[in-house]
C-alpha cells in the first residue's frame, strides 16, 4: 500500500495505490454486514456489463474480493491519510480540521480487492448530487485537451449507459461514475445494486430516462463550451429542463 499521500474514500471504502504497480491499487472496504457479498456481486456485474454493453469499470479479470485482517500498524497509518471529499461536501461538520475522518477503519477486519487505478485527472459524477460535480469542474476542464474528442466519447458512452440501464435498471438506484479527460465513462461502486427494492423499481418506472445523470452530463458539456466563463466564475448553469422533466414524471404518476 502506498500511504505516502492522502487516501481517497467514499462512505464505506477507500482506494489505496499500489507501491509496486503504479497502474493498480486496492479497494479496501469496512467489513460491515454483506460487504463481501456486495463486492462479489459487483465483480459479477462488472463482467456482465463489459461483455453485454462494453461498459468500463476498474475491475481486473479474475481478481476477487477477500476478507482479511489489516495489521494494526497499517490500520492506524491508513486512518491518518483518509479523506472523503464527497462527505466533506455533503456533511462538512462531520470531518476534522484537515478534512480527515478519525478512525474510518474502526475494526481490523476489512474486505480488499485489487483494482486498476484511475488517472489523477478524473471527474466524479454522483448522479444524486451534481453540486459536487460542479465544484470539481474548473480544475477538471483545464485538463481536457480535445473538447471534440471528449464530446464524441461522452455521447457514445452516454448512449451505451442508457442502453445498459434499460437492461439492468437496478444499476440506476445509486448511479456513480468517473469521467476521464477523453470523455470516457467508468462505472464505480455498484455492488449493492444487485438487490434493489420494489420502491426503487416504482421510482424508476416514472422517472424520465434523461434524468439518470443527464443533468450532470449536460452540465459538463455546457461547462466545456463556456470554459472561459467557468474559470472566471461567471458561468451559470440552469437546470430548468430537468425540473420540467421531474415535474412531468410526478404528474404522470398522479394520473
Amino acid at each position: 500500500l502506498d500511504l505516502s499521500s492522502t487516501v481517497s474514500c467514499g462512505h464505506h471504502r477507500c482506494f489505496v495505490p499500489s507501491v509496486s504497480n503504479k497502474k493498480e491499487g486496492y479497494v479496501i472496504a469496512r467489513s460491515e454486514k454483506q460487504t463481501l457479498l456486495g463486492m462479489m456481486n459487483e465483480t459479477k456485474l462488472a463482467k456482465e456489463m463489459a461483455l453485454s454493453y462494453n461498459a468500463k469499470t476498474y475491475h481486473i479479470a479474475g481478481e476477487l474480493p477477500q476478507e482479511l485482517i489489516m495489521p494494526e500498524g497499517t490500520r492506524l497509518k491508513v486512518n491518518v491519510q483518509v479523506r472523503n471529499p464527497l462527505r466533506e461536501h455533503q456533511f462538512p461538520d462531520s470531518v476534522g480540521e484537515n478534512g480527515n475522518i478519525n478512525n474510518f477503519f474502526d475494526s481490523p477486519t476489512v474486505v480488499l480487492q485489487r483494482m486498476m487505478r484511475s488517472p489523477n485527472e478524473i471527474l466524479l459524477v454522483h448522479c444524486a448530487d451534481n453540486g459536487f460535480t460542479r465544484k470539481q469542474l474548473p480544475t477538471f476542464i483545464l485538463n481536457v485537451v480535445d473538447g471534440g474528442l471528449f464530446g464524441a466519447n461522452l455521447a457514445r458512452d452516454r448512449y451505451m449507459m442508457y442502453k445498459m440501464l434499460a437492461g439492468m435498471p437496478e444499476l440506476a438506484t445509486d448511479l456513480q461514475l468517473l469521467i476521464n479527460t477523453d470523455g470516457e465513462l467508468f462505472f464505480i461502486d455498484f455492488g449493492g445494486h444487485a438487490s434493489w427494492t420494489m420502491k426503487d423499481k416504482m421510482i424508476l418506472t416514472v422517472r424520465p430516462r434523461e434524468e439518470l445523470c443527464g443533468e450532470s452530463l449536460d452540465m459538463i458539456i455546457d461547462a466545456l463550451k463556456n470554459k472561459r466563463a467557468v474559470l472566471s466564475g461567471e458561468w451559470k448553469w440552469s437546470s430548468q429542463k430537468y425540473r420540467r422533466l421531474h415535474s412531468t414524471a410526478r404528474n404522470g404518476k398522479s394520473r
